[in-house]
């Protein structure tokens, strides 16, 4: 009976190891799955970034060699501040690096 007993909770304990094992073993894939789309989305925020400064270069160089009036350079350089804030939000690299 104690021997019954014994291996009994033996086999408890073997199999709550086992059920630890996985559940470790199932955050790390979740957490590395996470981690993965992490970097996707920063790298798809950056490329939005150097499009959208692109752009903005772009916008600039037609305004300017139109030679536009003061008030129109004017709103020209509030925009570019504005679409530039907006890419500098977007772009991952201006909070720091990624790890």
């Amino acid at each position: 009976m104690r021997q019954d007993r014994l291996e009994r909770e033996e086999l408890e304990r073997q199999q709550l190891e086992e059920k630890r094992r996985r559940e470790k073993l199932e955050r790390q894939r979740l957490a590395e799955e996470k981690r993965i789309q992490d970097l996707e989305d920063q790298a798809l925020r950056w490329e939005r970034s150097k499009r959208l400064r692109a752009y903005i270069a772009e916008v600039k160089t037609v305004a300017l060699t139109r030679g536009d009036d003061g008030d129109s350079r004017k709103k020209l350089d509030q925009w570019v501040v504005w679409a530039s804030q907006h890419a500098d939000r977007l772009d991952p690299l201006t909070h720091g690096l990624p790890f």
